[in-house]
């Protein structure tokens, strides 16, 4: 019996593998393939990300708003200022249009147009941006 095929058996790890490469050859090599940097940048981008709801979505396809680029540029920015000053659930005004937004998980619960709602009404809200 090789050494090899008695270090695998008892679940040894060799010092090389059996390729002949060594650990840190293979370590280099696939660390040229992710960057942690750019690892990092997605991965925060992905949590400053803002969601919508599946209600939030029924209502803005519902009421007909629509949302382009630097809309959401706003949006974005008036929650990361609520979310600067400790807000937790938030209106944000944007030209005729409201949005309530749970700022700690950054998501748009609901939006309304100013000409659509009879009920002018916003409840369980701690803090109002408009941007």
């Amino acid at each position: 019996m090789k050494v090899s095929e008695l270090q695998m058996q008892q679940g040894i790890r060799p010092l090389k593998p059996i390729d002949g490469t060594s650990r840190t050859a293979q370590s280099k090599a696939g660390a040229s393939k992710v960057d942690f940097g750019s690892l990092l940048q997605n991965k925060l981008q992905q949590n400053s990300a803002l969601k919508f709801s599946a209600h939030a979505l029924k209502r803005l396809e519902a009421r007909e708003l629509n949302l382009n680029e630097l809309d959401l540029q706003r949006l974005q920015q008036g929650v990361r200022q609520l979310e600067a000053k400790g807000a937790q659930n938030s209106v944000v005004l944007m030209d005729d249009r409201a949005f309530v937004v749970s700022v700690k998980n950054k998501t748009v619960i609901t939006a309304i147009h100013q000409n659509q709602s009879d009920q002018k009404i916003f409840t369980n809200i701690d803090s109002l941006a408009i941007v």
